[in-house]
C-alpha cells in the first residue's frame, strides 16, 4: 500500500512538471517568435515624450533612436556624448529632443533630479515612457582591493536613479488619459525553478557591487509592476550577455546577443507583456538550462565573472 502511494506521488509530481515545462515552452514560442509589435502611438499617445537614461552609447543609444523612429520625442539623459545620439536623431527623424547632461554616479547629491522635474513641468501629461537603462558596470578581483569610489559609483548609479526617476515619472503618468510605460533594464537575478530543493538565483562572482545594484533594480521593478498593474505597462527586462561597443569581451559568453536585435525584441514585448521578461530566446534558454544543469551553473558563472573582471580591471588601469 505504501509503495503505491509513493508511486502515485511520484507520478503526480512528474505529470505536473511536464505540464509546467510544456506551458513554458508554448509561451516561449509565442513570445520570442510570434508576437508582433503594437501600435505605440495609439497606446501611448501622439506627440508624447520618452525619457532614456544612459543613451550616449550601447543599447541605450539604440533604444533612443528606435523610439525616435516611431515618432516619439526623446529626452536624452547622460554624459555629454548624448549630443552625438541627438545629432543622429535630428538627421534622420522629425521629432523634438531634449538633452539633460548629468553624471548619474552623483545621483545622491541634493537637487540632482531638478533638471528632470523642471523640464517635465513644461510638458504636462506628455511624458509617456521612461527607460531606466543606465548602469555603472564594474568588476574586480579580489573585491577587498576594489577602489572605494567604484563601489560608491556603482551603487548610486544602479539604485537611486531608477528609484527616483520612476517616482518622478509616475507623478505624471497617473494624470494621463493614455497608457504609460516603464522599461527597466536589470539583469538575470532569478529564473523560474521547476524543481524542489535548489535555488533559482543567479549571481556572478567578481561583480558583487554591480550584481547587488541590479538586484535592487530587479526587485524594485517587480514591486512597481505589482502595485500599478493594469494602470501602467511595466517591463522588467532581464538580459544576459548583450554585446555593445563597450562590452565586446562578452562575445565568448554563452547565448550572447548583439544589442540591436536585442533592443528590437524589447519593442515587441512592450505593451504585449508585463513584468519580468527575457528579451532574447537565448537568455530564456539559459534560464531553462539552469534547471537541468544546475551543477554546472556556478562553474560557468565563475568563468564569465573572471572574464569580465579581468577586462574591466585592464581597461580601468589604462585609464588611470
Amino acid at each position: 500500500m505504501l509503495n503505491k502511494i509513493v508511486l502515485y506521488i511520484i507520478f503526480i509530481f512528474i505529470f505536473v512538471q511536464i505540464l509546467l515545462i510544456l506551458s513554458y515552452g508554448y509561451n516561449f514560442l509565442i513570445k520570442h517568435f510570434i508576437v508582433k509589435e503594437i501600435n505605440m502611438m495609439d497606446r501611448y499617445g501622439k506627440d508624447s515624450w520618452v525619457l532614456v537614461t544612459g543613451c550616449s552609447s550601447g543599447q541605450g543609444k539604440i533604444i533612443a533612436i528606435e523610439f525616435a523612429k516611431r515618432n516619439f520625442n526623446i529626452i536624452l539623459a547622460g554624459r555629454k556624448n548624448i549630443f552625438l545620439t541627438e545629432d543622429i536623431i535630428k538627421q534622420k527623424y522629425n521629432v523634438k529632443t531634449k538633452c539633460i547632461v548629468v553624471d548619474f554616479c552623483k545621483s545622491y547629491e541634493q537637487n540632482f533630479f531638478q533638471p528632470f522635474t523642471e523640464f517635465l513641468d513644461t510638458i504636462p501629461n506628455k511624458l509617456s515612457i521612461v527607460v531606466n537603462n543606465v548602469a555603472f558596470r564594474t568588476a574586480w578581483e579580489p573585491y577587498d582591493e576594489m577602489p572605494e569610489s567604484l563601489i560608491n559609483d556603482t551603487i548610486a548609479c544602479g539604485t537611486i536613479v531608477q528609484a527616483r526617476l520612476t517616482q518622478i515619472a509616475l507623478k505624471h503618468f497617473i494624470k494621463r488619459p493614455y497608457k504609460s510605460a516603464i522599461i527597466n533594464i536589470t539583469a538575470q537575478c532569478m529564473y523560474r525553478n521547476f524543481w524542489f530543493g535548489k535555488t533559482g538565483e543567479i549571481s556572478v562572482p567578481y561583480l558583487s557591487a554591480y550584481e547587488a545594484a541590479n538586484a535592487f533594480g530587479y526587485y524594485h521593478s517587480q514591486s512597481i509592476q505589482k502595485e500599478y498593474n493594469g494602470r501602467i505597462d511595466v517591463l522588467n527586462i532581464t538580459p544576459g550577455a548583450v554585446i555593445t561597443e563597450n562590452t565586446s569581451y562578452l562575445k565568448s559568453t554563452p547565448f550572447s546577443i548583439e544589442s540591436e536585435p536585442f533592443v528590437k525584441n524589447i519593442f515587441r514585448l512592450l505593451g504585449n507583456y508585463q513584468g519580468t521578461q527575457c528579451a532574447y530566446w537565448g537568455h530564456d534558454i539559459s534560464n531553462i538550462l539552469s534547471n537541468f544543469m544546475f551543477q554546472y551553473k556556478d562553474i560557468i558563472l565563475n568563468k564569465v565573472g573572471k572574464n569580465i573582471s579581468h577586462s574591466y580591471m585592464e581597461s580601468y588601469k589604462k585609464e588611470i
